[in-house]
């Protein structure tokens, strides 16, 4: 674990002002329950040799759920008292603009709609909001709605990085890049391991997944697994703590997330997201979860592996 000056913050945790520290950007983010860690045994023995790749052309449309709660640890026998509570839903498209010669893709990403509910610190009563409905939105809600609302252009490297985030403002033209939205949104992806690989085996990505707390942020120790892999997608699982991913045991560990993500293998996009996370620190115990499964299919093409 080390300490760094950037932090990989879901926007859903920003937008609070008691966060989390990881995303899933929220992006971010699945309909892959037990059955997607279950293989026979031939798809147990398959070797990757190729890892998915954005296929330019390739749009999918998505639907997330992200929720965050926090809780002030009460004594002993006392019930705990909800700090916060938030919920968003969005509905979302994340189409591959274009790819360069070098694998580099652009991803642009347009929600088109979102709604759900808020409750605890500065508001006396529960808020819902939906940018669907007509009439005015709470100024707090209007504020997270605000942070999800904006379209962003991504560029991702052949690898899984995330080179840069820019946010679409009003008028059209790009934002500049931002560091912070660069991090938050490498949640979504996954760095490619060595290939080739085989299901079952492991790997550490480049950069460990990020939680931040009012002290500053850390960088997680991050384990990934290639859990599934079936002719039209690959399931990846991953953990992340202040103490050993690959542990048994790590009920001491300060901050833990964990993620299931699938990927196709046809178009590159993601097919399923799943991830949670838990926090304590400062007398405050925080859950995190987000849901992000695809709608529809993505636009035909032809496969590009």
């Amino acid at each position: 674990m080390r300490r760094v000056r950037r932090s990989l913050v879901g926007v859903v945790l920003r937008a609070g002002a008691l966060c989390s520290g990881f995303l899933w950007a929220a992006f971010l983010g699945a309909a892959f329950l037990c059955s997607g860690f279950l293989c026979s045994g031939a798809a147990a023995q398959e070797t990757v040799a190729a890892w998915p790749q954005l296929r330019e052309g390739a749009s999918a449309r998505y639907r997330t759920t992200s929720v965050v709660r926090a809780e002030a640890e009460p004594p002993a026998g006392a019930d705990a008292r909800v700090l916060q509570d938030l919920r968003v839903h969005t509905e979302e498209t994340h189409t591959v603009v274009a790819v360069d010669a070098d694998g580099t893709a652009e991803l642009r990403i347009e929600r088109s709609r979102v709604h759900g509910t808020m409750a605890g610190g500065a508001l006396r009563r529960p808020v819902a909001f939906d940018t669907a409905a007509e009439g005015r939105m709470h100024p707090v809600a209007k504020g997270v709605v605000d942070l999800f609302r904006a379209a962003s252009v991504v560029r991702v490297d052949r690898t899984g990085a995330v080179l840069s985030v820019r946010k679409v403002r009003d008028d059209g033209e790009l934002a500049d890049a931002d560091d912070h939205e660069r991090d938050t949104q490498q949640f979504a992806f996954v760095y490619a391991p060595a290939l080739p690989i085989r299901v079952g085996g492991t790997w550490r990505p480049a950069r460990g997944v990020h939680e931040c707390e009012a002290g500053g942020c850390v960088e997680l120790a991050t384990q990934n697994e290639l859990a599934a892999a079936d002719p039209e997608t690959l399931t990846v699982a991953t953990v992340a703590t202040d103490g050993e991913p690959g542990a048994e045991d790590d009920a001491d560990a300060k901050h833990r997330v964990t993620r299931t993500l699938t990927l196709s293998r046809e178009d590159g996009l993601v097919v399923a997201m799943r991830a949670g996370g838990t926090s304590r620190g400062d007398g405050i115990a925080r859950t995190v979860s987000t849901e992000l499964v695809r709608a529809e299919p993505a636009a035909p093409g032809r496969a590009g592996r």
